[in-house]
């Protein structure tokens, strides 16, 4: 991952993968406390170039209703950053702003998908 990130950043785009991987870890970070405050062990959060996974012990076995709110964690957060940060930039040219807004919407819309998709 370093490595990759190395590249990233003799490319220019250095930046804008901080900012990508910045708005994965705040999502999966929404799935870990929500897990952590329903008593539920999350045993690491990863990271990926494209994404990000928040590993939590036995989720199959688990109440359903804990297994909703922990899913609508991260794209709770997502949307809520993406609502947040298009406030804050809204009338402003700021590319790393408006990248990160639209990195949280996309998150916010995958994940959305992935749930309707675990729960047909």
């Amino acid at each position: 991952m370093l490595i990759l990130l190395a590249l990233y950043l003799v490319a220019g785009l250095g930046e804008t993968v901080l900012v990508v991987l910045g708005a994965v870890l705040l999502h999966e970070l929404g799935h870990a406390v929500a897990a952590g405050i329903l008593g539920i062990k999350v045993s690491e959060v990863q990271l990926f170039p494209f994404g990000g996974q928040a590993k939590i012990e036995d989720f199959t076995a688990m109440h359903p209703l804990k297994e909703i709110g922990v899913a609508l964690a991260g794209p709770a957060i997502s949307l809520m950053l993406a609502g947040l940060f298009s406030w804050i930039f809204s009338g402003e040219n700021h590319a790393l702003g408006e990248a990160f807004v639209q990195v949280n919407w996309l998150l916010f819309g995958f994940n959305l998908l992935q749930i309707g998709r675990a729960h047909v």
